[in-house]
């Protein structure tokens, strides 16, 4: 449920990114990005208690204790809006300090600039309050749903993107407060399931020290790693911003727009994977865990194989039938640079689900939060010497293969009976049977001429030879029957 959510979600994203950027224009669409990356800046604080409080409502679920399960979410729902009400603070005085003295904003748009701040604000309030529904969803392991109320959000953005070609107002304050209601009715969304299907999530508070203080000091050293992931994406952006104006920021963005979608895809096993993750290691089960670490690592990582290898030998064709255009600088290095990325992420984001799992998460914080601000003076040092915007991408994939290893050992330390090898080995293997498989694609692109054709039959040549040597290699015969029966039965 949760592939075919981020299927829908990829193509109704691209569709609208399309449109947003050419109803917008390259100007505006930089701004809409470099805004809106001032108040994602904090986004920091949200992501820090989501883990902890994930962590906490799965760890409770997996002990059957379901009176410390109510009082977790209620303590986490206070929390959430106490956080909330920071942000709102934070982003209303230094926020606007840092959008009117430090942005190259073009002179005539920062009014419009302002109100999508403003929106960009309601957009991240909402997030923060709905963040404990998500978590009860994703705890309780109701993907179905959760990939349901998704949906409906995606629709919502495609709802979005047509009223904003019809309405003759500033189309960049339009979008962005299309956007603040969209965010309104998938909360309600997940309220009303989680307030009617599960016992905890009723709209209820709980103050006590005693359910807060472990919420709180989990999300403590997860604030420092999850800042300085903030820090990293963001201080990018705003390092082109700086070197090279908002129309290399459309070219940001857009990269930063295809990796979200494309990630997404593939973290939809490693989100269906992470609940039984915690609950493994919260029942003593540590090699059952760490059987479904590798296991969640092998099958994400080709499921990113069948798109990215494609993407990228095709990337100029699917920019064009993407944006109508593929002349914005650098926009398609960008991609492709974002998508390699985006394995070793994948990679990294499922190991570091063991990490949390143990609750201790000092150390790890230290050492994963400290590797990525390292890439941050890296690339302004590269940039200060003349190499060019690509070098900003270089240095992330670089950082991102070395916080890989790191978290791997973190969690070997942790976890005695976790492999550093096997998680390596079984990168380096997919990307070696991704690369083979794709040999028939590759000799298709360097073959036939430059048409839309040709990434069709690119694309469906290695979706092809990729899907058959996992099925008729990779897959258990248990899994194989189960996949029968399901297709049939659908």
């Amino acid at each position: 449920m949760l592939a075919v959510r981020m299927l829908l979600i990829l193509f109704v994203g691209l569709y609208t990114t399309r449109i947003v950027l050419n109803t917008l224009g390259v100007v505006d669409y930089g701004i809409y990005g470099v805004v809106g990356g001032i108040v994602a800046a904090v986004s920091f604080l949200n992501t820090s208690m989501s883990n902890a409080i994930s962590r906490f409502l799965i760890f409770c679920l997996g002990k059957g204790d379901y009176h410390t399960l109510r009082k977790t979410f209620a303590s986490a729902l206070f929390t959430q809006i106490i956080l909330a009400l920071i942000v709102l603070l934070v982003s209303e005085t230094v926020g606007l300090w840092f959008l009117y003295n430090v942005l190259n904003i073009p002179i005539g748009r920062m009014d419009a600039a302002f109100w999508t701040f403003q929106a960009s604000i309601a957009c991240m309030i909402i997030t923060f309050i709905q963040t404990p529904f998500n978590a009860s969803i994703i705890a309780h392991e109701r993907m179905g749903v959760y990939a349901y109320i998704e949906i409906l959000n995606s629709l919502l953005k495609l709802g979005s993107v047509y009223i904003l070609l019809v309405v003759k107002v500033d189309k960049l304050i339009l979008y962005a407060f299309l956007i603040v209601a969209v965010h309104i009715i998938t909360l309600l969304a997940y309220y009303l399931f989680c307030r009617l299907n599960f016992e905890e999530c009723k709209l209820r508070l709980c103050s006590e020290k005693k359910y807060i203080k472990p919420l709180l000091s989990f999300s403590a050293w997860n604030v420092f790693r999850n800042m300085s992931v903030t820090a990293r994406q963001q201080g990018n952006n705003f390092l082109i911003n700086i070197f090279f104006g908002v129309v290399l920021n459309s070219a940001s963005g857009l990269a930063t727009t295809i990796y979200g979608l494309i990630m997404g895809l593939a973290n939809s096993i490693s989100t269906a994977f992470n609940p039984k993750i915690v609950k493994l290691y919260a029942k003593d089960r540590a090699e059952d865990m760490n059987e479904s670490i590798y296991t969640a690592v092998r099958y994400s990582t080709l499921i990113m194989g069948v798109i990215t290898l494609p993407a990228i030998l095709e990337m100029k064709n699917l920019t064009q039938l993407w944006l109508g255009r593929s002349d914005i600088d650098f926009v398609i290095a960008f991609c492709s640079i974002q998508l390699l990325v985006g394995f070793i992420n994948l990679v990294t984001n499922t190991v570091v689900s063991g990490v949390m799992a143990t609750g201790k998460i000092r150390k790890f914080s230290i050492v994963y939060g400290g590797l990525y601000l390292m890439s941050l003076p890296v690339a302004y040092i590269v940039l200060k010497l003349g190499v060019g915007p690509l070098s900003t991408y270089w240095v992330t994939l670089g950082m991102g293969f070395i916080i890989l290893l790191a978290t791997s050992f973190v969690l070997k330390q942790l976890v005695p009976q976790f492999s550093v090898n096997r998680i390596v080995t079984t990168l380096a293997l997919n990307l070696l049977i991704v690369v083979l498989c794709g040999v028939p694609a590759i000799l298709l692109h360097f073959t036939l001429g430059e048409t839309l054709l040709r990434a069709i039959l690119v694309g469906t040549a290695h979706l092809i030879t990729l899907g058959g040597f996992v099925y008729l290699f990779l897959l258990p015969k248990e899994l194989k029957q189960n996949l029968k029966r399901g297709i049939l039965r659908r």
